[in-house]
């Protein structure tokens, strides 16, 4: 969730993990992907959000404590001005558009529908792809901890 919203975390990380615990009987796969895609979603709304209210002065003035730099923020602002539901769609697989890319869909007033629901769709591959891909090396990692 906090990664969505301009903190560069690694929940891509946190997944793959989820996953392993999954394939090891530890974590349910289901609840999992919930909370996975769960947290994801309030985080990218509440970046989309912030970057819509607060605009384009608010994210550089209190984005550049995680990092948010003019330039940072302009790539993303362009990628996603010409792209538009497709950068909302990939943005979780691509590291610098899936830390700012929200804030900047709101700072560009991306419609709300449009980026809820491409964003929902890429977020619950991208969730279901890492925590897939956790789950299936879960017996190689175990061995090698072992």
């Amino acid at each position: 969730m906090l990664q969505s919203v301009g903190l560069p975390l690694p929940a891509q990380t946190v997944l793959l993990t989820a996953g392993v615990m999954a394939g090891q009987g530890i974590l349910d796969p289901f609840f999992a992907m919930a909370f996975g895609v769960s947290g994801a979603i309030l985080g990218s709304q509440a970046g989309y959000l912030i970057g819509r209210k607060g605009g384009r002065p608010f994210v550089l003035r209190w984005g550049k404590y995680p990092g948010a730099t003019e330039e940072r923020l302009d790539r993303a602002e362009a990628f996603f001005g010409k792209h538009g539901r497709r950068a909302v769609f990939v943005a979780r697989f691509v590291p610098v558009l899936k830390t700012f890319g929200y804030l900047a869909a709101g700072v560009i007033k991306m419609p709300h529908a449009v980026f809820f629901r491409y964003d929902l769709l890429g977020t619950t591959l991208w969730a279901a792809v890492s925590i897939l891909a956790g789950y299936l090396i879960s017996e190689s990692v175990m061995s090698l901890i072992e």
